[in-house]
């Protein structure tokens, strides 16, 4: 690039030439080329901004406040009443004018203002500009709209935009943003630089009247020519980045008064231009015709400015597409509306210095809506006036035709110039505002620590607006100043600014659809504390925001607007899995997607009727009361897989004799275990004098509207030795140490002397119910209609034993559906015993365990049935079970009646000899009762049918039963057994226990299930 040099050309002087002298192709405009050097090495002149398809993206300007500890003394006020309330404490200096209207308006008005009205009427016409004019504010007045609800919701501190999405979307969505906000701020900052330098070069070059390479330094009576290489456009781009950086550090009161010069100085021009336009006399302004062409003659390449005139109003109201004379291109009406939008995109300016504003609840939403009413109306008339008072071919082949209209050319270039270096300003401080926000929320860990080098956080001391004398030492954004000064000068030096115009323009984009995304999600939320002072917007409003940026996004450029969202979308993701694993109360600021679901939930499920509930449908919603966590965590996991898109409650009953204590540091700690062991469950704990009531409360009381459970489950009443899974070495489930869930919360009860230890520690431990009370629960369970199962052996549940390897012995999951305690009054096809076969069709649906194992249901073969009379059997109950869509392996078991005997149970009284021999161990029994004909059913309570079956129940009989199980479950991962109901003679209580004591005994992790309900059906 050094060895190359670039001449300045004056975009006036190359239409300056005598009648019949040629004019060289190479003395065009500087908008062909971009500012700081092409693939060569040389330099072109023009800005990104001339470019028809560049995007005048504002500046996403944020700032943040203190943290908390220093934010009481930051003096504001959200009363929509009163500018003046807020007190001027720390760097909250700016006002509406200066803080939110100046920059709003002259991002409004950017280049656009100078170089791109003659490219719209020219093209698209009085009536298709006013059109697009009307579209894009209409877009824009939508987003307002959410901005303004937001800020006057609360208390607007530093951040801005940001500040608003992170505190409502939540901080990953927040952090994503922030970083896309930063992103294109400095994006932006680079290309309004690179305007700036043309503006500045422009201005020069016009205010000679020289040959075409001139220069403003006379040599006698001649000029020499005016050449820049690229080091020294370079350089002066450099020279004003410099310039903004010292205008940042000094602080934003006196970024204020430079944006109030600013805007009265682009205003005063803007206003001349426009009576210029109304009363100026008519001229012939010359216009490049061809990009072709290598020479142009002016009677070919000259238009006229006629002054108002109805006739060339006419010519002007309709469109007239032609050919780009920048870059070739057609340009069409949706060319006219990308570069229309991606010129007043600037409407989050004031929102972006909320840390400045001395109210911003006031300033923000009048100071931006003033903004925009003044920049439109200013946009109506220029487009009126150029309209009625310049040609058609002078407007399509002259973006610059206003110098020429002009009471003083270089004027229209200092505009440029001008409009241009606020908004570099406004990028460049609104960047640093952005990542000083993003890196004190510490939203990426300690990813941005590196920027609070050099500053001292005192508002009591100091404030970014103070003096020059200690600034660098208590100025809290000169880490993300500098940060944005080398990355805005190392773009600088890429040089071709106007391929990177679309994706900033998009970024912003994405930024405003979040805001509107945010209003939206707030307002459907319907949140009793969303009460904003601005009424003027609804969820239509917000939702019709949303939609319209998104469609702008892809008419701009549907590439960028596919790698912006994946770019978003990429930090977004990894935020969560951050936040995800190292989760922080700090940030903690609640995310409207809780709010909103809510919202949705509570609606859908006022609409979920119980009284329609149909058998079709029917799945487990399962309660598991849990006496104490750390022994019953495989119980916890195992059920967790059973439940099957079910709703599944962990309960716990505290025992208290004392008046109701709060029990949410209780309700928190099983909460974190429920995270702990990745289960999906919810958690119910109550509190009670007894544990028996309290468990009956709970079980009449859990869930809500439909979403009640139907079964529940409990551990087997028995003296095994507890595990403490949750500290036991090598246990899959061992907690980690942890705050919320303390070593000693609920320790395991010592059960030898437990009941007898009187020490003040008895008190914390977990209840263990009595005999009397556990049965009778039971009891109580089945008279509320709940399924009822009781879980046995699943200390000895180890998922890494059932995982199928290669060389490993199969797993299976066995149901046993005869009910082994009264088989006479249990068939295949009763309520029970579906109900088990239906558990076991479930658990075998869940993904690992039908990796793992097999399924397989057991049945009784009497050794009296005939060989043809068993195939017979054997068919109908394949048939059942395909009836009921279960696909299992039947395994048939031959069963021998065992001798008879009078070695009955413990507590059962003995039996005379005929009772026994017609008792449950006679063979002819299991013939009548395995036979799938019979129609009887267990599934009501007709009777102490249990309590009779109890007398007769046999030692040897029970023995045998166990064998059975033993023998044939040895490749069992989890067997699930048919029982009976408890009795309801309190007398048989210890009885009804020894037998589920000795049927399970040995046969590892067990499920005995008796169900009263009806759960499949043969119906389509």
């Amino acid at each position: 690039m050094a060895d190359n040099v670039l001449s300045v050309n004056s975009t006036n002087e190359q239409f300056e030439v005598a009648p019949n002298q040629l004019v060289s192709k190479k003395s065009r405009k500087l908008e062909k080329k971009p500012l700081i050097g092409d693939k060569n090495g040389g330099g072109g002149s023009s800005a990104a901004l001339e470019h028809g398809a560049m995007g005048n993206s504002p500046a996403m300007s944020t700032t943040l406040n203190d943290d908390s500890s220093q934010q009481s003394s930051i003096g504001y006020s959200i009363d929509a009443g009163n500018e003046e309330t807020g007190q001027l404490i720390s760097r909250r200096t700016l006002n509406t004018a200066a803080g939110v209207f100046a920059p709003v308006a002259l991002s409004q008005f950017s280049s656009l203002l100078f170089l791109r009205i003659g490219y719209l009427i020219g093209n698209g016409g009085l009536l298709v500009s006013l059109a697009l004019l009307l579209g894009c504010y209409f877009i824009l007045i939508l987003t307002v709209l959410s901005i303004c609800a937001i800020s006057t919701n609360g208390a607007i501190e530093g951040g801005g935009a940001y500040f608003m999405i992170s505190r409502t979307l939540g901080p990953e969505m927040g952090g994503a943003i922030g970083l896309v906000f930063y992103i294109a701020n400095v994006f932006s900052c680079a290309l309004y630089t690179s305007g700036c330098v043309e503006g500045i070069l422009q201005g020069i070059t016009s205010a000679t009247s020289g040959p075409v390479n001139a220069t403003i330094v006379p040599h006698g009576n001649e000029t020499i020519p005016l050449e820049f290489n690229g080091y020294q456009i370079y350089g002066i781009a450099i020279g004003i980045n410099l310039t903004l950086l010292c205008i940042c550090i000094i602080g934003a009161n006196f970024f204020g008064k430079c944006t109030n010069f600013f805007f009265l100085a682009v205003s005063c021009i803007a206003i001349l231009t426009l009576i210029a336009l109304l009363a100026q006399n008519p001229i012939t302004i010359p216009y490049a015709h061809s990009l072709h062409s290598s020479e142009l003659n002016l009677s070919k390449v000259a238009g006229n400015f006629t002054g108002p005139s109805i006739a060339t109003l006419k010519s002007n109201l309709y469109e007239h597409y032609t050919i780009d004379y920048n870059n070739g291109k057609q340009i069409n009406a949706m060319t006219l509306f990308s570069v229309l939008f991606s010129g007043v995109t600037g409407i989050t300016n004031g929102a972006n210095m909320s840390g400045e504003l001395r109210n911003p609840g006031y300033s923000i939403p009048r100071g931006t809506l003033l903004a925009l009413s003044f920049t439109f109306c200013m946009y109506c008339l220029l487009f009126v006036a150029t309209a009625c008072s310049t040609a058609t071919d002078v407007l399509q082949y002259n973006y610059v035709f206003m110098g020429y209209v002009s009471f003083w050319m270089p004027l229209v270039y200092v505009g440029i110039a001008l409009a241009t270096l606020c908004a570099s300003l406004s990028n460049m401080i609104g960047a640093s505002r952005i990542l000083r926000a993003v890196a004190d929320d510490r939203v990426f860990g300690n990813l941005f620590n590196f920027l609070s080098w050099g500053c001292t956080r005192n508002n009591n001391n100091s404030s970014s607006s103070g003096g020059c004398s200690r600034c660098l030492t208590h100025n809290e954004f000169l880490g993300p100043l500098l940060l944005t000064f080398v990355l805005s000068a190392g773009l600088l030096a890429i040089g071709d600014m106007n391929s990177i115009a679309p994706y900033t323009c998009v970024f912003f984009l994405l930024s405003y659809a979040m805001i509107n995304l945010s209003c939206m999600m707030l307002s459907w939320a319907a949140a009793p504390n969303f009460r904003p002072q601005f009424k003027h917007f609804s969820l239509i409003s917000c939702g019709l925001g949303l939609l319209s940026t998104v469609v702008v996004m892809l008419l701009l450029s549907v590439l960028a607007a596919f790698i912006c969202i994946v770019v978003f979308g990429i930090l977004l993701f990894c935020l969560y899995l951050y936040h995800l694993k190292h989760p922080s109360a700090e940030i903690q600021w609640g995310s409207v997607a809780q709010a909103v679901l809510f919202h949705t939930v509570r609606k859908y499920l006022l609409k979920l009727d119980f009284r329609r509930e149909h058998v079709k449908f029917w799945r487990p919603h399962l309660l598991l009361l849990v006496a104490n966590p750390r022994t019953a965590c495989p119980l916890i996991d195992f059920l967790n897989d059973l439940k099957k898109s079910g709703i599944y409650i962990l309960g716990h009953v505290m025992v208290s004799e004392k008046s109701p204590c709060d029990l949410s540091e209780e309700y928190n700690r099983w909460q974190e275990l429920v995270d702990h062991l990745k289960v999906k469950a919810f958690v119910s704990v109550t509190e009670s004098s007894s544990l028996r009531a309290g468990a009956l409360q709970m079980v009449r009381v859990t869930g809500l509207g439909a979403l009640k459970p139907n079964t529940v489950v409990l551990g087997f009443r028995d003296a095994a030795h507890p595990n403490d899974f949750l500290t036991m070495a090598g246990s899959r489930y061992m907690l980690r140490p942890s705050k919320s869930i303390p070593s000693n919360w609920h320790p395991i009860r010592d059960r030898k002397g437990a009941d007898d230890d009187a020490s003040p520690a008895r008190d914390r431990l977990p209840e263990r119910l009595s005999l009397h009370d556990y049965v009778g629960l039971l009891n109580d369970i089945l008279r509320a209609g709940k399924n009822l199962a009781l879980c046995r052996h699943f200390d000895a549940l180890n998922k890494e034993h059932i995982i199928r390897r290669r060389n490993q012995p199969v797993r299976y999951i066995d149901v046993w559906p005869i009910n082994f305690m009264c088989p006479e009054t249990s068939t295949l096809d009763d309520t029970a015993s579906l109900f088990t076969l239906q558990l076991g069709t479930i658990l075998n649906m869940v993904k690992f365990w039908s990796k793992n194992t097999k399924y397989r249901v057991f049945l009784i073969e009497p050794f009296e049935w005939p060989r043809d009379f068993l195939t017979e059997q054997q068919a109908k109950i394949k048939e059942t079970l395909a009836s009921v869509r279960m696909n299992a392996e039947i395994v048939s078991v031959p069963w021998k009646a065992p001798p008879k005997t009078n070695n009955q149970l413990e507590g059962v009284t003995v039996q005379s000899a005929s009772q026994t021999s017609q008792g449950i161990h006679d063979a002819s029994n299991f013939s009548s009762a395995l036979t799938s004909s019979s129609s009887s059913s267990s599934g009501g309570r007709g009777g102490d049918v249990t309590g009779e079956q109890l007398t007769r129940l046999t030692a040897p009989y029970l023995d045998d039963v166990n064998s059975a199980l033993r023998t044939h479950g040895t490749a069992a991962a989890v067997t699930l057994l048919n029982v009976s109901p408890p009795p309801l003679d309190v007398s048989k209580y210890q009885a009804y226990i020894d037998a589920l004591t000795i049927i399970t005994d040995g046969i590892g992790p067990c499920v005995m299930v008796h169900g009263v309900s009806k759960v499949t059906t043969t119906m389509l």
